[in-house]
């Protein structure tokens, strides 16, 4: 998921198989997921608490979330 329409037309250009969301997190899918990447984005968050709970409700009961929080 990324609201960037050119980061989402690349990825399914590499990875047909899988589905990609263009949104932002606004407005999470109302379904669990196994797997959930956050790759140097929660910066940009006012309320990263809030997401990150978000985030966490949405993982299916085994499900894995990787955060890369890219530092300066």
């Amino acid at each position: 998921m990324d609201k960037g329409r050119r980061f989402i037309s690349a990825a399914r250009e590499l990875y047909p198989e899988a589905e990609f969301l263009e949104q932002s997190w606004d407005t999470l899918p109302n379904e669990q997921f196994d797997v959930i990447i956050m790759l140097s984005a929660l910066h940009y968050e006012k309320q990263p608490r809030e997401l990150m709970k978000r985030i966490y409700d949405r993982l299916a009961p085994d499900g894995l979330f990787v955060l890369e929080y890219g530092c300066v």
